[in-house]
């Protein structure tokens, strides 16, 4: 008697329900490869997955290429997030146990940079009976970031490794994902570490890469991303950080007409959007490279495009990679600036 009582107790963890990727109570947000519903591909750092399920325990299910790392929130609790290394290949990751039966709020985060993995998302196993729930409705707002490792978010997260670490990489507390929290936006983040607009430390330009739908396609190798799958409202550009040390001897005509360019094609794909083009918040900041910023947006008014707007960051953190307290401090200065534009804080 006392064996089937303690089998019974503990049922509901013993006969765990697999929910498959392909449920319809899962909301998706990034550049996500569909190709194979059961196992959509995530690469781009912020891609991310929302639901709500019902249950006291929660595991997720990837099969990983690469290394990534994620988040996993449940109920909102940011301060609290369970983080999870991916291993290669498919693996089963226990995130929690013993919740209040009921109802949870659950976001899957990718924290670490686009370039360097992919992640097959397989779905969650649940309690015995538990269910995913219909989600909450998406924002309205949406929110996109271009830039290189400083919007990734190389860095932030210095207790889990040094500055430049995977394991450092944290793409949640960057300031663009802070900012569009603040904002109340849709999130999506085109970005790598060492991308520059004119030269990179290696072969592809932002300009190549923008518009991939797979973050490891690099030289303009992969599918092209469709861009009317998704139209952000606001547009946050943050390039020129690895230029200012990779292509030192820019002159303002180059750097200015390579930054027009690019706007340009941005503007293309999104007619309606706010562009907003900042810079910072490390040492190119204070440099020539800001002033190419502001004359390529100037130019751009002067030509009529009034929805494009500059602003360089006032926080400096020179050679070093912004971390979680800067990131802050960023979010901070973007979202009074945006303000500033008719876009306010929720």
């Amino acid at each position: 008697m006392l064996l089937l009582a303690v089998f019974l107790l503990n049922a509901s963890t013993l006969f765990a329900a697999l929910i498959p990727a392909d449920d319809p109570n899962f909301q998706y947000n990034g550049r996500i490869d569909f190709t194979n519903k059961k196992a959509p591909e995530f690469s781009w750092a912020g891609t991310a997955v929302r639901a709500k399920f019902t249950g006291t325990s929660l595991k997720v299910k990837f099969n990983e290429k690469g290394g990534g790392m994620y988040y996993v929130f449940i109920d909102d609790n940011y301060d609290n997030g369970h983080v999870i290394t991916c291993k290669e290949g498919e693996a089963t990751y226990d995130v929690a146990t013993g919740l209040k039966d009921g109802t949870h709020d659950l976001l899957i985060y990718k924290r670490t940079d686009g370039g360097k993995a992919t992640t097959a998302f397989l779905g969650v196993e649940l309690d015995d009976g538990a269910k995913l729930v219909a989600p909450a409705a998406r924002q309205k707002l949406r929110m996109e970031v271009y830039g290189d490792s400083i919007s990734t978010g190389l860095g932030c997260d210095r207790s889990r490794g040094n500055e430049h670490s995977r394991e450092a990489t944290d793409n949640f507390f960057s300031y663009g994902s802070r900012t569009a929290r603040n904002i109340d936006a849709e999130f999506r983040c085109i970005s790598k570490s060492g991308i520059g607009l004119i030269k990179s430390w290696w072969p592809t330009i932002l300009p190549q890469y923008y518009d991939r739908a797979c973050a490891t396609s690099l030289e303009g190798s992969g599918k092209t991303w469709d861009f009317s799958k998704w139209t952000p409202d606001l547009v946050v550009i943050n390039i020129f950080q690895n230029d200012s040390w990779t292509r030192k001897d820019t002159t303002e005509e180059e750097g200015v007409s390579a930054y027009l360019d690019f706007v340009k094609k941005i503007r293309g794909h999104y007619p309606k959007a706010k562009i907003v083009c900042v810079l910072g918040s490390m040492d190119a900041s204070k440099g020539k490279w800001a002033g190419f910023v502001r004359t390529a947006v100037q130019q751009l008014n002067d030509e009529g495009d009034k929805e494009v707007y500059s602003y360089i960051f006032k926080i400096q953190t020179g050679y070093r990679h912004p971390n979680n307290k800067d990131h802050a401090a960023m979010a901070e200065e973007l979202t009074k600036f945006l303000a500033t534009i008719g876009i306010e804080s929720k």
